[in-house]
């Protein structure tokens, strides 16, 4: 939307839009943000990060957590396997494993977005646009502010909304229902010949 010169198509998984922060929750949520980021700052001075003994034990904790951000079984084992392939390291002591997230992801916002700016925002999404959206992921903000994004975008000529039977995670957990959508609409809008293939043999 703020640079479409610099934006050629855009592709969104599951998540409509960014959560919106009401005028009347400002003040709390800033507040509540400044706290949680000083609580860690003091938090990691005082001890590190915490060491899983084992990677089946790193793995375990990181199911959890799935299951308490976006619902039970919503990642599986394979998928988390994946996951750890980049997010999970050898502990600096020698023993154990350590995750490599940036912690400060998991806290609350500092920043926000009224409604009536996301509104704006989705307005000026001109570009080819695929929203891909998972039936089982829940739902992370005001489903009435949802739909009125949805329809925003619906006056795109070039947008696309697919569902797929899922959850949040079901591009991972079942790639071969995502690729075809994100294949065809790869095919529809952009050129897949190779400069290679456009050149003609030397005789």
């Amino acid at each position: 939307a703020s640079f479409p010169e610099h934006v050629e198509a855009l592709i969104m998984l599951d998540l409509i839009k960014p959560t919106h922060r009401g005028a009347d929750t400002v003040v709390e949520k800033t507040r509540k943000a400044v706290r949680e980021r000083l609580a860690m700052e003091e938090k990691f001075e005082q001890r590190s990060e915490k060491v899983y003994k084992s990677y089946e034990e790193a793995m375990k904790r990181l199911l959890e957590s799935a299951d308490m951000m976006h619902g039970e079984n919503s990642i599986t084992e394979d998928s988390a396997r994946i996951i750890l392939q980049r997010g999970l390291k050898p502990s600096s002591c020698g023993s154990g494993f350590v995750f490599t997230r940036d912690l400060r992801l998991m806290l609350t916002n500092l920043y926000g977005l009224s409604a009536d700016f996301l509104v704006e925002f989705a307005r000026n999404i001109k570009c080819p646009h695929l929203l891909i959206k998972a039936t089982g992921g829940k739902t992370y903000d005001d489903p009435a502010l949802d739909e009125k994004i949805l329809q925003i975008y619906s006056t795109n000529p070039a947008h696309k909304y697919v569902e797929v039977t899922g959850p949040h995670h079901v591009h991972l957990n079942s790639p071969q229902l995502i690729a075809p959508h994100i294949h065809q609409f790869v095919e529809k809008n952009f050129s897949l010949t190779t400069e290679a293939d456009s050149c003609p043999l030397a005789s």
